[in-house]
């Protein structure tokens, strides 16, 4: 015991003695950064000023014209005081006024991983399938499908408290968490856990209640419980992206031959990006090109034969083939080959 206090104190000397021992160009420089934040500098007071590493790092960054300061409003151009306000108690932020309108505090955490996507929107623009408990990122509450025909129950699981029902590919309501799935385990049903993960580069609100349920029927009848979703629905951009990067990696005639008749045009256009983005919008939708199909009509998934823990990707593969509510299958394990699952789920009307 005595030796973790004895080793405390001289950690906290030795970094008591790291501060003090700063240079004076050093602690010159981090008073800078800290003025930096100082609207009434020009009138000598130095009020103090908190920021995060001790003016070790600039945190005043110049994006606003105006900036409000408690109740202040500040030109940060002109070093003027502009106005004043007066904190709502009545209505407060849900009037909507200029002047006591919430900022955000810092940039987006993830808008890396959510490129495609505005970092002002809320729930990739869907409410209805999605929700996001912390604003960081969207996510589906917990999802209970339904097969009434094969007596299947799958789950699959998120943080929240409450349930999304889905009976027969349809989407039937919410419910408390845990009650429909002790009620159907009642009737006899068989219940059991999937985990459908989404890479970077699918867009997992494209997806329909229907496609999941088609999908994990396919999981099911696999014997697979886990699989990573790699590309769903794409841009005219992308697609272009995409066909050229593989060209440029596979040959042409391995594109040709997966691709067919209407991707062949697009196809000729290489390595032309921007013809085949034109290209791609004249045939958008037609077979080859489901990719950047409306997806009301047609669900494209590429799934991952080797990624989010998939044990049996040939057999989840003739699972899709042999499903009627799968249109089209590629996949690494015929011809045209597809490095990835590729599954075509037309919607139902």
């Amino acid at each position: 015991m005595k030796q973790k206090l004895l080793l405390m104190l001289l950690f906290m000397v030795a970094m008591g003695h790291a501060q003090d021992s700063l240079s004076t160009e050093e602690q010159q420089r981090r008073e800078k950064n800290i003025q930096a934040g100082n609207p009434f500098k020009k009138f000598g007071y130095k009020p103090k000023i908190a920021t995060l590493s001790k003016g070790k790092y600039l945190e005043f960054h110049d994006l606003d014209s105006i900036v409000k300061i408690g109740s202040f409003s500040f030109h940060v151009k002109k070093k003027q005081i502009t106005g004043y306000s007066v904190q709502e108690t009545k209505f407060s932020e849900a009037t909507l006024r200029p002047e006591i309108i919430s900022r955000w505090f810092s940039p987006d955490p993830l808008s890396d991983e959510f490129t495609s996507w505005t970092p002002y929107h809320f729930v990739h623009n869907n409410p209805i399938n999605l929700i996001d408990p912390d604003g960081r990122a969207a996510m589906p509450p917990d999802d209970i499908f339904i097969n009434s025909q094969t007596n299947q129950l799958s789950v699959i699981k998120t943080n929240d408290s409450f349930d999304r029902i889905i009976i027969d590919g349809k989407y039937t309501g919410n419910a408390e968490k845990g009650i429909t799935q002790a009620s159907y385990k009642e009737k006899g049903y068989s219940t059991n856990e999937v985990n459908i993960t989404y890479g970077k580069n699918a867009n997992q609100s494209s997806v329909s209640d229907f496609s999941t349920s088609v999908v994990i029927d396919v999981m099911n009848e696999s014997n697979n419980s886990s699989i990573q979703v790699n590309s769903t629905a794409r841009t005219p951009e992308d697609q272009a992206r995409i066909m050229s990067e593989k060209v440029k990696s596979g040959g042409m005639k391995s594109q040709t031959d997966l691709y067919g008749a209407k991707g062949d045009k697009v196809l000729s256009l290489y390595p032309d990006r921007k013809a085949m983005v034109n290209k791609i919008n004249e045939l958008q939708g037609q077979p080859g090109l489901n990719h950047v199909a409306d997806p009301s009509k047609i669900n494209v998934l590429d799934i991952s034969p080797f990624r989010g823990g998939i044990k049996n990707p040939r057999d989840l593969t003739k699972a899709a083939q042999n499903n009627k509510s799968v249109s089209r299958v590629f996949s690494p394990y015929g011809k045209p080959r597809d490095p990835a699952i590729h599954i075509e789920i037309p919607q139902k009307k």
